[in-house]
């Protein structure tokens, strides 16, 4: 990375990304590290484990979608999503759009929409090399017999986080660590245990090895790609990404609006 505007923000370390009995805690660390602007560095998914792209002409319709109603979301902007990424990750074949959130701080506070979720500030990994291979089996498992599912998940697949801002990012951007610069011996398996299902994902550590890296002012334009499992292991293309938000210091004296994405 040779872009050289640097931030200076803490992080928070060691902090589960679910609600967990609280004996199951793990300590948290809040370290400062420096975080560089990357845009323009031509980062890509493969190599740095995230990516920054343009796309107006699927990340803003003519007619607004209401990204607050889940049902709207999934009928009318997973086609979206399903088309952006074949259009933007080299090799990909087929798209399955299976999940989303919304994080809004400020309708979170206030009650008014249903779903909602704030930025998480801890550093984590969405999956481990275990959870990424089983929820993509998950996933596919009722739409294909078991051979069919055998068949997909024994040739190349990934899992990617189509991160989109529904306004100009004032608050609370992303913090990505550039793969390569972090290490198994930096990450922790937290196991989830949901209703319907068991998940792990990462909790990590800090060391000064790791590298920070953000975009400045993500616009509804754009989404940031973010690779949260590769079955790939060639030794050198990014498997997995390690992220979070986090208190832009310049951005605090300007009154920012809460982020909405």
């Amino acid at each position: 990375v040779t872009n050289m505007v640097t931030v200076t923000s803490q992080l928070r370390f060691g902090a589960a990304t679910h609600k967990i009995e609280a004996s199951e805690e793990p300590p948290e660390e809040a370290v400062t590290v420096q975080i560089q602007d990357v845009r323009g560095e031509g980062l890509t998914l493969d190599e740095a484990s995230f990516e920054l792209i343009s796309d107006p002409a699927l990340l803003v319709p003519e007619v607004p979608i209401d990204m607050y109603d889940p049902a709207t979301v999934a009928e009318e902007w997973y086609p979206r999503m399903e088309r952006l990424v074949l259009q933007h990750i080299p090799g990909a074949t087929r798209v399955i759009v299976f999940d989303h959130l919304v994080r809004d701080k400020k309708r979170l506070s206030q009650g008014t929409a249903k779903g909602l979720t704030a930025p998480l500030s801890a550093v984590h990994g969405d999956y481990t090399h275990r959870s990424g291979v089983t929820r993509a089996r998950q996933l596919l498992g009722p739409y294909a017999p078991d051979e069919e599912v055998d068949r997909a998940l024994g040739s190349r697949f990934a899992l990617v986080n189509v991160w989109h801002p529904l306004e100009l990012v004032q608050s609370d951007p992303l913090a990505l660590c550039l793969w390569g610069t972090f290490k198994p011996s930096h990450v922790q398996t937290q196991r989830l245990t949901f209703p319907h299902r068991v998940g792990e994902t990462y909790i990590a550590h800090h060391s000064k090895d790791q590298q920070w890296a953000y975009f400045s002012e993500v616009d509804v334009s754009e989404a940031i790609l973010i690779k949260t499992f590769d079955s790939v292991q060639d030794g050198d293309t990014a498997r997995f990404s390690l992220h979070c938000a986090f208190e832009h210091p310049c951005l605090l004296y300007t009154s920012p609006s809460p982020r909405d994405s």
